[in-house]
């Protein structure tokens, strides 16, 4: 039953006639009536060694875009380092290999969600870095595990916030515990909690599409069995597919529902025309990210 609930929350409502078509990219899918829009911009939560996502925010849709993570080795990740090619004017990616934004991206070393006490790691809210945005006005994508499911809480219980989001891409790991620990047959009230996040924020965001399909194809029961010698039940299921980790997309329902008036809309804390309001952090072994004025982004790269 659970797993049911869980397929009926994400699967897509809206007819790709009212998008205007679709585009899919790796497990995203994006609805292309909100890829347009003034003054619109990309929030990047878990970049690794490349962010493919920011890249076709850039490339594709040529937006600017912000990208946070505290992990990655600076070394191995050009884009939090700040070494891929910035800014490069439309085309300016098309010969290059490596990563590579023709939108302007700025890097923080900076995680999504709470402290986990660690030295030397800087955290930070989503409202910390949606502030000053307009409604409808930024696409998000979060792939971080631990910062996943409080996250959607904090959303959730601000609806003013959560309608600054334009489309929302997320990496789904149902049975992730905080710390880094993902446990098998977990109590069912505490995944029927995510599940019920899930259900919950469809009321405001439209799903549009996941990969639940692909992994259904991919997940061949038996030959795995055989090879690894040992067959571990998904938490939660269907027969056919295993439903603890998948990719799913969204978009906000107001951009149907407000058709060319969201446009006009300004907000007391509109941002300035022309593009994102720049934030400014401090940085330090303590937790906690702090707005801090008039100082430079020792975590960005101009």
């Amino acid at each position: 039953a659970l797993g049911k609930r869980l397929v009926k929350a994400v699967t897509p409502d809206i007819a790709e006639e009212e998008c205007g078509g679709f585009e899919l990219f790796g497990g995203q899918t994006w609805c292309l009536k909100a890829m347009g829009g003034k003054n619109v911009s990309g929030l990047s939560y878990g970049i690794g060694d490349r962010d493919f996502w920011s890249e076709q925010m850039s490339n594709r849709f040529h937006l600017p875009t912000r990208l946070y993570d505290c992990y990655p080795d600076p070394d191995h990740s050009p884009p939090i380092a700040g070494t891929a090619p910035n800014a490069m004017g439309p085309g300016g990616c098309k010969d290059v290999e490596g990563p590579c934004y023709e939108e302007r991206y700025r890097p923080y070393r900076v995680c999504l969600g709470q402290s986990t006490g660690a030295a030397g790691f800087t955290f930070g809210s989503i409202f910390e870095h949606i502030r000053g945005q307009r409604r409808l006005s930024m696409h998000v994508k979060i792939d971080s595990e631990g910062a996943l499911w409080p996250t959607l809480e904090e959303l959730l219980r601000n609806d003013k916030e959560m309608r600054k989001i334009r489309t929302l891409d997320l990496q789904i790991s149902l049975a992730f515990r905080p710390h880094g620990k993902v446990q098998r047959k977990l109590d069912e009230p505490f995944l029927l909690h995510r599940v019920r996040i899930l259900e919950k924020l469809s009321e405001t965001f439209s799903p549009v599409g996941s990969d639940l399909e692909l992994r259904r194809e991919q997940w061949k029961l038996d030959d795995d069995c055989k090879a690894k010698k040992w067959c571990p039940e998904p938490s939660v299921h269907l027969r056919s597919i295993p439903l603890d980790d998948f990719s799913v997309s969204y978009v906000n329902r107001d951009l149907f529902d407000m058709g060319d008036e969201e446009e006009e809309e300004e907000e007391e804390d509109a941002q300035p025309e022309g593009g994102m309001k720049e934030l400014t952090y401090s940085f330090g072994a303590e937790s906690g990210l702090q707005l801090v004025p008039d100082q430079e982004l020792p975590a960005a790269v101009p």
